[in-house]
């Protein structure tokens, strides 16, 4: 069955409106659990809240640790899915395969990592990827402590550093991109779990930096402001790149734009309430993606990731052997 026969065999089972459920028979079977990143709990929360709506008997446990730890324990078989800002690692999947875990992976969102200031902060509007690494990479460890010292003309003081924690997949995909190598970077900064408070410290200190996921900087709007960001090819755009959702869907805001994912267990899927859960999941993600402020998949990639769920497409789409960018899109429609 194509795609798009799939997608219109669902609708008419359905409600059409946002928060409406399949009306399939109240699922009583064991709790839902799930893990995961910070970034993609916002989500995963507004769209566990909806499913309780018409679902009331159904337990999902919910929790918010990071991507790293999700993972973790999702390969222990302690999680029916895990929630990440970051595809699986080899190391990951070996660890799944070891311990007899097999899964389904789905894109659920994009999100951008934001570079984000106080607001009283007068000289930084934009900063360029080398200043990013020259700033953040291990070498600039109890060296490079000044504004100046990362652009001539910012002002000589101190520069105030706020991130997440290692375990957290933005960190990983931010050193990824950024200082070449998912746990290289500085450590003599202030390592948050709680995305929440990268945002009151940055708020509270006029010299300092931080990063953090897209949905948590649009959700407190105003409290920061973000830099543009230089990657410095002006065959892809002249100059800064403000951080915004068109910006991120046109493929401009490099290289800090990543798609979200979550994992599925394949022996959970066979459950009725696992199965009922997610469907319900793909279909309305990207309204509540659009309601809690993220950046939703195209159409294409939406139905795509159904479409992967439906058939129960075992693995991961990425390859530490994987040369130059693939589209997502382009992934999910690999056999």
């Amino acid at each position: 069955m194509s795609t798009r026969a799939l997608l219109i065999l669902s609708t008419s089972l359905c409600l059409s409106a946002v928060g409406a459920a399949c009306s399939a028979p109240e699922p009583a079977g064991a709790p839902i659990v799930i893990d995961g990143s910070s970034t993609v709990h916002p989500i995963a929360d507004t769209l566990a809240t909806e499913y309780r709506k018409k679902h009331s008997t159904q337990t999902i446990t919910l929790t918010s640790s990071s991507t790293g730890v999700g993972l973790k324990r999702f390969c222990a078989g302690e999680l029916d899915v895990a929630n990440a800002s970051r595809n699986i690692t080899d190391a990951e999947s070996a660890a799944c395969a070891q311990a007899g875990v097999t899964f389904i992976e789905l894109p659920i969102a994009y999100d951008a990592i934001s570079i984000v200031v106080n607001p009283a902060n007068s000289w930084a509007t934009s900063i360029t990827v080398p200043e990013l690494k020259k700033l953040w990479e291990p070498a600039a460890e109890g060296k490079i402590k000044r504004w100046s010292q990362v652009r001539a003309g910012w002002p000589d003081k101190e520069i105030h550093l706020v991130g997440p924690d290692a375990e957290s997949g933005t960190f990983d995909y931010f050193n990824q991109s950024i200082t070449g190598a998912p746990k290289s970077s500085r450590k003599d900064y202030a390592a948050n779990v709680d995305d929440n408070k990268i945002i009151s410290a940055v708020e509270a200190d006029e010299l300092a930096l931080g990063y953090l996921g897209f949905t948590y900087f649009e959700k407190e709007h105003g409290k920061v402001k973000a830099l543009a960001l230089d990657d410095l090819n002006e065959q892809i755009a002249p100059g800064p790149v403000e951080l915004t959702v068109k910006n991120v869907r046109r493929g401009v805001y490099l290289p800090l734009s990543r798609p979200l994912f979550v994992y599925v267990k394949s022996q959970s899927i066979e459950r009725h309430e696992v199965q009922q859960f997610m469907e319900f999941y793909l279909r309305f993600s990207a309204d509540m993606v659009d309601r809690i402020g993220g950046i939703r998949l195209a159409q294409r990639e939406s139905e795509l990731a159904i479409d992967r769920l439906m058939r129960r497409v075992p693995g991961t789409m990425f390859s530490a052997s994987d040369e130059g960018d693939i589209s997502l899109e382009m992934r999910l429609s690999k056999k």
